[in-house]
């Protein structure tokens, strides 16, 4: 942890308040921001900047989502050469490789994940200190992966920083649900939204549950006794306590009020900031998490009502859509695509969706699993499978109807047009009040996984995809068998 007394006289020092604090987090993932012009950049390259003069096989990757936000005018990749050179006059720059390099060894380096599948090229990547700026712009699926990548043997824990605005999507967007605890959420408080001042910089920590669910605590004791499996997890690895299994996380909210530098030297940026839309100035000039001002998700979970077994008619023809994915978790892949199983069925123009099957699976127990499915659904559910393209999408949709499935109506489907357009029709016939969810444990994973699914990258996209097959199909005139009538659903 830095303390004043190991910063030499006449350094450059954070400013006094939330970027000193940001600095001394001791938390394993600190986020730091939320209003524009809290010095958050600044303070994410000078945390970096710590650990070059003592450890020199230190190294540090700090993204941005896209190339362009990295190098374009004004960008992060101008700052860090104007602060790195300032405090460090013989620091080696790279141009083509963003890349700074110490004089003892130390590197920091800046890189993008424009798309999903970047986070992928890291794959076996130890970097000590991953820092994220404007974290609201990376996916929750690219976050916790680079989390896999969080290794250190420099001599530092590892660390994750992040800066950010508030995101446009407010409380549906993932990152506002992981500050939900230093936010206001009663909506009847008049600082509804805004970060709780005595919570700030302070540490909780959390673990991820069997049922891949975040469990929070205010202590690393706390999520152990609410996530016992973490006992059992360490069983066989010699010195690995339940608490190595445990993140600490810390969020230090800042606006331009606390940024003096900025207000001294551009006094015209407050003027900017209290020019924009309601809305925009909220969440900018602010700080406030929970004003949603635009919404590139496609589904709200409020739209989807939820009916107890006994309201759904009777004489319904249901069908089962699934959408495959063929890994299970592992250290190397922690959070791969689902396998997604929708059964649902159409009355009057409302449809209701009868059960929900999630679950992350090497192909063999996927199959397991999917045949297990089918004999609990019965011979008059008919089976729809969203097919790859070519012959190898032929194959494995012939393979599952011959050796998994038979006896069972199959049929593969190929999915047409871009996703985000497919989905659009579920989520209108859910916003006019037509789509209803039968009550059940599943409801929550499934709301939560269609919540975030997003237009524009596609997160989370398995469960919106086997929705979206059973309205290409059933909602487009798709043949199926009929049910018996004495046959609920």
């Amino acid at each position: 942890m830095i303390r004043e007394a190991d910063i030499p006289e006449g350094a450059i020092r954070p400013q006094p308040g939330p970027q000193t604090t940001f600095l001394r987090s001791p938390a394993d993932i600190c986020i730091y921001g939320g209003a524009a012009g809290g010095g958050k950049t600044w303070g994410l390259l000078l945390d970096a900047l710590k650990y070059v003069d003592q450890y020199p096989d230190f190294g540090a990757v700090i993204f941005r989502r896209t190339y362009p936000e990295i190098k374009g005018e004004d960008g992060i990749w101008e700052e860090a050469q104007s602060l790195y050179q300032d405090t460090h006059p013989d620091v080696a720059i790279n141009e083509s490789d963003l890349k700074f390099t110490f004089d003892t060894g130390a590197q920091i380096r800046f890189a993008h994940l424009q798309y999903e599948k970047t986070k992928r090229e890291y794959k076996g990547s130890q970097i000590a200190y991953i820092g994220f700026d404007e974290l609201s712009s990376f996916t929750r699926g690219q976050f916790f992966y680079m989390l896999s990548r969080n290794r250190s043997m420099c001599g530092i824990r590892p660390r994750v920083r992040g800066g950010t605005n508030p995101p446009d999507q407010g409380a549906d967007h993932w990152l506002t649900k992981m500050l939900w605890w230093w936010l206001e959420t009663d909506e009847d408080a008049e600082s509804y939204g805004f970060p709780i001042d005595e919570r700030a910089g302070k540490v909780r920590y959390f673990a991820r549950d069997q049922d891949d669910e975040l469990v929070w605590g205010p202590t690393e004791e706390s999520v152990i006794e609410r996530a016992p499996y973490l006992k059992t997890a360490v069983e066989d690895v010699p010195d690995l306590r339940p608490a190595d299994l445990v993140k600490s996380f810390s969020f230090v909210p800042a606006s331009v009020y606390d940024n003096q530098l900025l207000l001294e030297q551009n006094p015209n940026y407050l003027a900017n900031l209290m020019a924009l839309e309601s809305a925009d100035k909220g969440r900018l000039l602010g700080g406030n998490w929970l004003k949603k001002v635009a919404d590139g998700d496609v589904f709200d979970r409020e739209d989807f009502g939820v009916v107890d077994p006994r309201e759904v008619p009777s004489g319904l023809r249901p069908s089962r859509h699934w959408d495959l994915a063929g890994s299970a978790p592992t250290p190397n892949n922690p959070d791969p695509d689902w396998t997604v199983g929708v059964k649902a069925a159409e009355k009057n123009g409302v449809v209701f969706i009868l059960d929900v099957r999630m679950f992350r699976e090497d192909p063999g127990p996927r199959d397991d699993r999917i045949q297990n499915v089918a004999q609990q659904d019965g011979r008059e559910t008919k089976i729809y499978i969203e097919q790859e393209p070519g012959q190898a999408g032929k194959s494995q949709i012939s393979t599952l109807a011959r050796q998994v499935l038979q006896g069972f109506a199959v049929e593969g489907h190929r999915p047409s047009g871009p996703k985000w357009v497919r989905w659009q029709a579920p989520a209108s016939a859910a916003q006019r009040g037509d789509v209803k969810l039968v009550r059940g444990p599943w409801n929550d994973r499934f709301l939560n996984h269609l919540d975030d699914t997003d237009a524009e990258d596609a997160t989370k996209k398995d469960a919106a995809d086997a929705l979206a097959q059973f309205w290409e199909i059933r909602m487009a005139g798709g043949n199926y068998p009929d049910a018996p009538r004495s046959r609920q659903y």
